[in-house]
């Protein structure tokens, strides 16, 4: 047979076969190559979403819970009259328009009365409730209590009454949930349904129970009522929203009974509320009918029983990094990231993202299919031209297959130079550019090293020798940079036997608050060049602070003088609480009241002075971030004041800064080696 074919056409097909085969495998391994490639790039950065989703978490779910602990500080110290709840109104609507991330605070009392300033979605102006003696005398409602409701303009000021009904707060979840707790909390997930909206929304409760503490003729702690601060879970769909997960993608975050917190995938197409027995209520994602919705939860339900279990990933699903897996949602194969967020108390959520595998593949795909087209041309090619044009088709993929994988090692400065065809540049220069994306990603970091080292330089080198005093600082930050402070001022006319002390703790934690804390820093600073009372400090402060932020952000602060000569004590606090003071002669801690709302928020506010003392000598002040007291113990509970007073009591024989690090030990035992979540910052001054 081959003896019939021509020598013209016999000898072009045996030098093409081997050049067309050699560029089929030349291809295929490109290909592979390439897919593992974009599948641990999309990967890397699947991980950085769901890091950037966390801290947007921390943001949000920490907002409500310093809502509720300022509003309780005011209750506790008696700024807010309890039998008066009318007289809430201006002060919850400011708060409220100030902490424009949750939509509404509200408190009851466990005498039935209650009170709250919320903002529904869907209506144009907040609203302010009232339920007291008045209002069961008004609506002859003497046995259930009632509420009246009035919408207000924008300056917190009512125009009409817009609702009443029979109410009792005792009753009501979000208290009944708070005593059940014993402290604060988040609760599960409801819907607010706005008749005048037209709108229901779903919202997430945070409630913290508020008790008198036991004293001489009250053995006992007494419930006085409860707080909540609520925001609504569509902010947080919509933040999801702007995450960019591939064209196809989505991201989805669950509850631990399977329920649909948020979601980023269209309004319209999945609905965050279901109607139980005709009342509005949260999904059951497994229930739902959008397939990839109800797919994606199954996939959680067996994650989650597979990780308790400590099984091996299931033979269908491919693991491509620790964590992300490709699995089938929706009848196509996506590239699944499953992480769980337990940050928030009370919480124990699941954030889900995935993106088609075929949109992710989808470059490689078409470079695919653009060389097999050459790989034929190349065979044609041969057939006329021989084993020249074969190596000229074959040399650009083989180069770039090489190129790819040196990236996909970790070679970053490795540029990858375009092929020939249109295709294999367009794949070069999508490497290229995630390859720089990865650099500047490097290049950040290092940036954050440098102003950490900046912003540890702000603080104190060292305590001031002052006689009659013994002083020592400690401050560790959580991320490379924080929002704590504290410093040793030199206020003018101070007597040389005075310390003036500064403590500050700026919302959050990282680049902004490291910013805010170092602008405090240097007007505080400035400031101190003239006379002035500790009150006035914080006031010149916090005139400043508001022009820079708008209200946007705040701090907390306590300025503490000391005098060595006679032991006495002054302080002026901006939402910071009083200064620890440990008795040594006597035993015990006194107990100091008084302070003002954080620096930041509101002009024209003033800040009192306040004086203590004489001590004597031994006794001991502490000033601290709550970033101490409230750092969680192995146990999951709170450090706490009252096991920060016995690591004082037990290391007071101690110097000042042998008590500060006995502070330290104690609180390594309790909390252990973890990551620690939020900026630790305590002074330890001793009259010597």
């Amino acid at each position: 047979m081959l003896g019939r074919v021509s020598i013209r056409v016999l000898l072009p097909l045996l030098m093409g076969l081997p050049v067309a085969v050699a560029a089929a495998v030349l291809v295929a391994l490109w290909s592979e190559q390439t897919t593992e490639t974009a599948r641990t790039l999309n990967a890397a950065e699947m991980t950085q979403i769901h890091g950037r989703i966390d801290e947007r978490l921390g943001a949000l779910l920490d907002t409500p819970a310093r809502a509720t602990r300022i509003q309780r500080g005011h209750i506790l110290a008696g700024r807010r009259d309890r039998d008066d709840l009318r007289s809430w109104r201006a002060p919850l609507f400011e708060f409220a328009e100030a902490m424009d991330m949750i939509s509404g605070m509200s408190w009851g009392d466990a005498e039935g009365r209650a009170t709250w300033v919320f903002r529904y979605p869907g209506k144009l102006h907040p609203e302010f409730a009232i339920a007291d003696e008045q209002t069961k005398l008004d609506n002859d409602s003497p046995d259930t209590g009632f509420v009246e409701e009035y919408a207000l303009d924008a300056s917190g000021q009512v125009i009409e009454r817009v609702g009443g009904y029979p109410f009792d707060p005792r009753v009501r979840p979000w208290y009944v949930g708070a005593v059940k707790a014993g402290k604060p909390t988040y609760l599960d997930p409801y819907a607010w349904l706005n008749v005048d909206g037209q709108a229901t929304t779903l919202g997430l409760p945070f409630v913290e129970p508020v008790y008198m503490e036991a004293s001489g003729d009250r053995p006992e702690r007494e419930l006085i009522g409860v707080l909540a601060a609520e925001f609504s879970l569509e902010d947080l769909s919509a933040f999801l929203r702007t995450l960019h997960v591939g064209e196809a993608g989505f991201i989805m975050i669950l509850d631990t009974g399977g329920r649909l917190i948020a979601h980023s995938l269209p309004k319209e197409q999945v609905s965050a509320i279901i109607e139980v027995d005709g009342l509005p209520a949260v999904p059951i994602a497994s229930q739902m009918a959008d397939t990839r919705v109800r797919d994606a939860a199954n996939h959680v339900a067996r994650e989650v029983a597979r990780q308790a279990q400590s099984e091996p990933v299931h033979d269908t699903a491919l693991e491509v990094a620790p964590g992300t897996i490709v699995a089938n949602i929706a009848g196509q194969r996506m590239l699944v990231r499953v992480s769980a967020y337990r940050e928030a108390p009370g919480l124990d959520w699941r954030v889900i993202t995935a993106l088609p595998e075929a949109e992710l593949l989808l470059p490689v795909a078409a470079v695919r299919s653009s060389s097999d087209r050459a790989s034929a041309a190349a065979f044609v090619l041969t057939v006329l031209m021989g084993l020249v044009i074969g190596l000229i088709a074959t040399r650009p993929v083989s180069r770039l297959v090489r190129e790819i994988g040196r990236v996909g090692e970790g070679e970053l400065e490795e540029r990858v130079e375009p092929g020939m065809t249109s295709e294999l540049g367009r794949i070069a220069e999508a490497v290229n550019t995630m390859a720089a994306d990865l650099r500047d990603r490097v290049r950040l970091r290092e940036s954050l090293l440098v102003a950490m080292e900046v912003q540890k330089n702000l603080l104190p080198q060292g305590p001031p020798a002052i006689e009659g005093l013994d002083i020592a600082g400690h401050s560790i930050y959580c991320d490379e940079t924080g929002g704590d402070y504290y410093d040793y001022l030199h206020i003018e006319g101070l007597s040389e036997r005075c310390a003036a002390l500064a403590i500050g703790d700026v919302v959050g934690h990282g680049v902004a608050a490291a910013m805010l804390m170092a602008t405090a820093r240097g007007i505080l600073r400035s400031r101190c060049h003239e006379p002035a009372s500790l009150g006035q400090l914080l006031k010149h402060l916090n005139e400043l602070l508001v022009d820079d932020t708008g209200g946007e952000r705040f701090m907390t602060m306590l300025l503490v003088m000391l005098n060595g000569s006679t032991g006495e004590m002054a302080w002026a606090s901006a939402g910071h609480g009083p200064p620890m003071v440990y008795l040594a002669s006597e035993d015990r801690f006194a107990e100091h009241k008084g302070g003002g709302i954080p620096l930041g928020l509101f002009a024209g506010k003033e800040f009192e002075t306040y004086q203590a003392g004489p001590f004597s000598p031994g006794d001991i002040v502490v000033l601290s971030t709550d970033g101490l007291w409230e750092a969680k113990q192995t146990d999951g509970e709170f450090y706490g004041i009252e096991r920060l007073q016995r690591a004082i009591r037990d290391s007071a024989k101690l110097n000042a800064e042998d008590i500060a690090t006995a502070i330290r030990a104690d609180h390594k035992r309790a909390c252990g080696e973890g990551s620690q979540e939020d900026d630790m910052t305590f002074v330890v001054a001793k009259i010597v």
